[in-house]
């Protein structure tokens, strides 16, 4: 389609070259994939979040996490996406390949630059570092998140207070507990019911009765 002689109508579009971009990442030639980038400079064709993700995506997956940062740099730098966009893409993508420390690193980086951490990107941190038993450091990032204003998803508090529990981090988990129950998060009803369980082992009866009062029904979940 590229340089035919068929009119603009029939000219590959951003659509087309991620789709392109996604058959090259699928099988690992990434450095093939970074000159899709490359051509479609050249025709004035912008890339846009669902390309960067692909290819941020990619290079993660192999490690080259260089490579990943110089993809941003250069989409925010020719303006076609912004460095929030961008950087909570790159963030994403970190967690989901198991990359956590590079995943901190740059965290720091965006609230030291001021760049606001998405409640996707802030909830999928939380979740890698819980996934790798890091609960202390899974806590103090969601503190961070709430100092500076990121909601993350209801199942990272509870998926946090349940791995505090079960790890003994008795103090951690309480107030991490309390405020759940200030806030009104809802949990799941299974889990309320671990969470119940764990607390009273804790003889924390009253955090435990706050927390029963939290259980959010099947039914609530259908609707």
């Amino acid at each position: 389609m590229e340089g035919g002689g068929l009119g603009a109508s029939c000219a590959p579009n951003v659509v087309t070259y991620t789709c392109l971009l996604k058959c090259l990442c699928g099988m690992g030639r990434v450095a093939e994939a970074l000159g899709v980038l490359d051509r479609m400079a050249d025709r004035g064709v912008p890339p846009n979040r669902v390309f960067v993700r692909t290819l941020v995506d990619g290079f993660c997956a192999q490690g080259r996490v260089a490579d990943a940062y110089d993809v941003v740099e250069r989409v925010v730098g020719d303006g076609s996406l912004s460095s929030w966009q961008c950087y909570n893409v790159l963030l994403v993508c970190l967690c989901r390949v198991g990359m956590i420390v590079e995943a901190e690193g740059l965290a720091q980086r965006m609230m030291k630059k001021g760049v606001q951490v998405t409640p996707l990107a802030g909830s999928s941190m939380v979740r890698a570092l819980c996934g790798r038993k890091r609960l202390l450091d899974a806590c103090y990032w969601l503190g961070m998140m709430d100092e500076n204003g990121v909601l993350c998803d209801s199942d990272v508090y509870t998926g946090l207070l349940i791995g505090l529990c079960e790890e003994g981090h008795a103090l951690e988990a309480s107030s991490l507990g309390r405020k759940v129950v200030e806030r009104g998060i809802h949990i799941e009803a299974s889990s309320a019911d671990r969470l119940v369980e764990l607390l009273k082992q804790y003889s924390d009866e009253e955090l435990a009765s706050h927390i029963l009062g939290l259980r959010r029904c099947p039914e609530e979940l259908s609707i």
